[in-house]
């Protein structure tokens, strides 16, 4: 598995992927990086390993931390000239949501969103896995596309046949364009309440699988989306305007599975993984 940028990923999660769904290497094509931008938050993933083309995936910039101290570190400057055309360093303020938050890096409130910054081995062995599942089969690549053209094709059938059916203001072209562009405005809604449906679904679909790939797996899913709420409240409290963006649970608004339902469903995961543990340790 190639990763860059410090980001130290066992080779065994690909293995464990291609043993479990009876892969060849070479039908399951992905590039794994460090993401660049601290607005990227997630993983940021184009393509799918279902392809020839592959998967290109961005893991979030953080995952380069390992203690609080070396957080602490890049946020306030970053000393290694390797990562000097990133500008990853941000004295007085993070960027996060089209936001500017203010952080006091010295202070207990600066340590606390630090420390909701560095992952464990187990949360980035259960990313990595998520994500290669998150992003396999040409549906992770081309169902928008499919969705969108399927829609828009039923709206061009609807349109032509009110229009020439109901004859609003004599079936000129002001009666095309209004019917038309009514369509295509539920046609845009409808492709997007079928992504997020689909992103829903696979999401979850994802997080379950890399669970249940082993007890660590698990556990690194519920730490990753533990710290990812706790970092959201502490943002939230340290710059109000985020409230209209950030709950109180500290899930963000708007995202097609929100991040306490995952970590919900993580739980529920754990609570099964917990029942085949003591049967494992009675077999032992």
């Amino acid at each position: 598995m190639k990763v860059k940028s410090k980001v130290k990923t066992p080779l065994q999660e690909f293995d464990y992927f291609l043993d479990k769904n009876d892969r060849l290497e070479r039908d399951a094509v992905h590039r794994f990086h460090l993401g660049k931008s601290a607005e990227d938050v997630d993983t940021v993933a184009a393509g799918s390993i279902g392809v020839r083309t592959g998967l290109e995936a961005a893991l979030p910039y953080y995952f380069q931390f390992r203690t609080v101290d070396e957080a602490l570190q890049y946020f306030k400057w970053n000393p290694n000239p390797s990562f000097s055309p990133l500008r990853t360093h941000y004295p007085s303020s993070l960027p996060y949501l089209g936001e500017r938050v203010p952080v006091l890096w010295d202070s207990d409130a600066g340590h606390e969103l630090a420390a909701a910054f560095v992952m464990s081995d187990q949360a980035t062995r259960f990313v990595v896995q998520r994500d290669l599942y998150a992003h396999d089969g040409w549906a992770a690549l081309a169902q928008r596309s499919i969705s969108w053209g399927t829609w828009s094709t039923f709206t061009s059938i609807f349109t032509y046949w009110l229009h020439m059916s109901l004859k609003i203001f004599g079936s000129t072209a002001v009666s095309f364009a209004g019917i038309y562009g009514f369509f295509l405005a539920g046609c845009w809604f409808a492709n997007n309440q079928w992504h997020m449906l689909y992103r829903y679904m696979t999401d979850v679909y994802a997080d379950a699988t890399a669970a249940r790939t082993s007890f660590d797996h698990c556990e690194g899913g519920k730490e990753y989306y533990w710290k990812q709420l706790k970092r959201n409240r502490l943002l939230r409290d340290l710059h109000p305007t985020l409230y209209t963006q950030i709950t109180a649970s500290g899930d963000v608004r708007g995202i097609a599975t929100p991040l306490i339902v995952r970590y919900d469903h993580l739980k529920d995961v754990n609570e099964e993984d917990d029942e085949l543990k003591g049967v494992v340790e009675l077999d032992d």
